[in-house]
């Protein structure tokens, strides 16, 4: 599976193209432009997902693929403009031959179709076929060669095949072992033995996933991810995309996206997954100043349009996130705060089922911390404006608890969005607003009310205390 997409597209002249095209993908990632443009979002995140993985295999004195992949990304400004313009047939067709290109671009970087198309970070290591021992696996190995593979801590390994929109992902303190590595027939076998492992299928290719006894087809463009932790002994297999066939022993079933299984001491479970949150702020390729260089609070923000038992939050300082500066599993809220340093940092965020299973990631957002000398301001910020404006006002404020449920409307500004704990409040008339948010257990629990301009980003937060009696 593709680490969570990151939308960095291009940055093209002027802040109001900028502007235009951030809205564009916000609504995107919101959920409202139709499965076309929403799909043509997706592919523009891989694109450039490709150029970033790319950029960083090329050597130094390579010219002619650097040149190359220089007018790939100026190509990728075009389709920028046509997104801008609304022609989004033109800028899918612009994307059909940029992955192309790409393809070949990476083909040529390898002598033979077999040999790893790969990113690896950190101690990664490989036992070849009848080897006994481990060894320091290069950027040039023959996977057909490869019977494990397993990775150090704080390591990790991207496996980007030649040829096609495939990609595995192995996290740190992982191993796995490999019965097929088929680039040409786009045919792949793995079985993982502990860690974390994620994996996106072009449409095209098939795979056989394993976990234990469990094992599974996965086709029509899978994604999702296979973890095994030993000491909880605990494992699960989350599917975000496609379908999987899957057999354990006598038994034998199918998996739609959304869904996953669970094994804790050897039991077996099945249950829905979260669908990926949306980030509300920092915003995607923001820039915030830092006053004298020091450290300032980031307020990390998201919501999700159905309610998500818990949350993990990752910030990393690298956009594949195989080491984390904050890995907070566990949020009952749809926020947490920092304190930064001037830097470049990405983050993400994905919910958890009540069975402590992971949906799929949102979208990758990247931010920069700058040093600045004077006070913050909004107009200090090219990339757009800070949490600094001001927020609508929230009146009229009234929770009804029923039970597990507890039942929050109000009022705000006619131009301002609302949400409760991460749950997108219903916008009835004049401002008027209405959200549910469900507890799965008794107590006191914190409900957090966002309301917040869209244009401005300017916020106001409310917190109340509720009682929950099941």
């Amino acid at each position: 599976m593709s680490q969570p997409p990151s939308l960095n597209l291009p940055i093209g002249n002027g802040f109001s193209r900028l502007l235009l095209l951030f809205l564009w993908c916000f609504l995107l990632a919101c959920g409202g432009s139709g499965d076309g443009k929403q799909d043509l979002s997706t592919r523009i995140s891989k694109v450039n997902e490709q150029i970033q993985l790319l950029e960083g295999q090329i050597s130094a004195t390579d010219v002619d693929t650097t040149n190359k992949l220089e007018r790939i990304k100026e190509d990728m400004r075009g389709v920028e403009d046509l997104i801008i313009e609304e022609d989004y047939a033109r800028a899918s067709q612009a994307l059909t031959n940029i992955r192309t290109r790409l393809q070949a671009l990476k083909a040529s970087q390898t002598d033979n179709s077999s040999t790893l198309d790969l990113q690896p970070f950190g101690k990664v290591e490989i036992k070849k076929h009848g080897a006994e021992n481990f060894e320091t696996m290069d950027n040039l190995v023959d996977l057909s060669k490869v019977a494990v593979i397993r990775t150090g801590v704080r390591s990790g390994l991207q496996l980007n095949p030649p040829k096609s929109q495939t990609s595995f992902f192995l996290s740190s303190q992982s191993e796995i072992k490999l019965g097929r590595y088929d680039v040409g027939n786009g045919r792949y076998r793995f079985a993982l033995v502990k860690g974390v492992f994620q994996f996106e299928l072009d449409k095209s290719n098939k795979a056989t996933m394993g976990l234990g006894d469990w094992k599974a087809e996965m086709r029509q463009g899978a994604s999702g991810e296979l973890s095994h932790i030993p000491v909880t002994k605990s494992s699960h297999i989350a599917l975000h995309q496609g379908t999987a066939d899957w057999t354990e022993g006598a038994d034998s079933g199918n998996l739609t996206k959304y869904q996953s299984l669970h094994w804790q001491d050897g039991k077996r479970s099945a249950s829905p997954i979260p669908v990926a949150p949306n980030l509300d702020q920092p915003k995607n390729r923001h820039t915030l100043l830092a006053p004298g260089g020091s450290e300032r609070d980031i307020p990390f923000r998201w919501h999700s349009e159905i309610y998500i038992p818990s949350f993990h939050f990752q910030l990393s300082d690298q956009p594949l996130f195989v080491t984390r500066l904050e890995d907070k599993m566990g949020v009952t809220s749809s926020d947490v705060e920092l304190s930064l340093g001037p830097g470049v940092y990405y983050w993400r965020v994905r919910g958890i089922s009540d069975q402590g299973v992971p949906g799929a990631f949102s979208q990758t957002f990247k931010f920069e911390v700058t040093a600045n000398e004077g006070s913050i301001s909004q107009a200090d910020a090219p990339e757009g404006p800070t949490s600094d404006a001001p927020g609508p006002p929230i009146r009229n404020l009234e929770v009804e608890v029923l039970g597990g449920m507890a039942i929050i409307s109000g009022k705000t500004d006619v131009n301002a969005s609302v949400n409760v704990n991460g749950v997108a409040a219903v916008m009835i008339e004049a401002g008027q607003f209405s959200a549910v948010v469900n507890f799965t257990q008794r107590g006191e629990h914190r409900l957090r009310i966002i309301a917040a301009y869209k244009e401005s980003g300017g916020e106001t937060v409310i917190e109340r205390k509720v009682k929950i009696n099941f």
